[in-house]
């Protein structure tokens, strides 16, 4: 565990190389548990304070080495599930998330307390190009999970349509602290959203990524109904250049089906009746 820096009273750190499990043991101490149970001990030292607090809890799962305490395997284990232990560890984490809310309405806190669940990537189980889980400009990898639930500020049960990214996390806690927010930000506060107001807001998305192993740099254009992917030169003769990509979203929302050049002939002949689609591009 390193020092604390400064800007934090109270640091808990921990070594992401080093697995799941405290001292590497298995089915030993699972380090979320552990997590938890200090988020809790945190809690409990807030509940009669007289300040606002913040706190985050970062969990290393669900990453490789996919593991989880065996009682998680049990709803995935022996019915042709792959990936058994990337699912046992989302349900350890959902347990360990519960057990936060559950000390949140114990301690009085939960009613004006904004908890905010959210993932940093998502995982292609090596599905993509390159072999890369995380390193692509498809959904899998970039569209993660983000719940903001607070019963005094935000109505239960409410879906945003609106693209929105971790970019605008920062803006939003900002302005629920009441602390102004710097113009170099690259987000947008999510409060008038949340409050169900209409607000302009950004109608498309755009990614920056460099494909693992091969370093090819993408850019990626994303709007409700299509996505480009534009992929640079190799940076060496010996790293290949990846395809330029065009997804419908709306009619092939898992990106199986690439529109870029389209018609064209393939080994299957699933594109030659498709129109070109240079208008979409340009």
């Amino acid at each position: 565990v390193d020092d604390a820096p400064p800007m934090f009273d109270v640091w808990e750190g921990f070594n992401s190389l080093g697995g799941h499990w405290v001292d590497g043991k298995k089915d030993g101490v699972y380090k979320p548990d552990l997590q938890t149970d200090q988020l809790i001990g945190f809690l409990e030292e807030q509940a009669n304070a007289d300040k606002p607090f913040i706190a985050v809890n970062g969990f290393y799962p669900p990453h490789d080495p996919y593991t989880a305490p065996k009682q998680f395997y049990r709803p995935y284990r022996g019915k042709g599930v792959p990936f058994a232990g990337y699912y046992a560890a989302v349900s350890a984490l959902d347990h360990n998330v519960g057990r936060t809310m559950e000390a949140l309405d114990r301690l009085g806190l939960r009613e004006d307390t904004v908890v905010v669940y959210y993932s940093d990537h998502g995982d292609t189980f090596r599905y993509r190009e390159g072999w890369a889980y995380k390193f692509v400009c498809h959904e899998d990898a970039i569209k993660v999970p983000l719940i903001v639930n607070c019963p005094a500020r935000i109505q239960g049960g409410a879906v945003l349509e609106s693209m929105v990214g971790l970019q605008d996390l920062m803006p939003t806690i900002l302005e629920w602290a009441g602390i102004g927010t710097p113009e170099h930000l690259h987000g947008q506060s999510l409060v008038p959203l949340l409050a169900g107001e209409s607000v302009p807001w950004r109608e498309a998305y755009y990614v920056q990524n460099v494909l693992l192993q091969s370093n090819v740099e993408q850019r990626c254009i994303r709007t409700n109904k299509w996505k480009l992917i534009l992929s640079d030169r190799p940076r060496t003769v010996r790293q290949y250049a990846s395809p330029n990509h065009l997804f419908d979203l709306m009619n092939d929302p898992e990106e199986e089906l690439d529109l870029y050049d389209a018609p064209y002939e393939d080994h299957h002949n699933q594109y030659a009746h498709y129109p070109p689609f240079t208008d979409v591009i340009i």
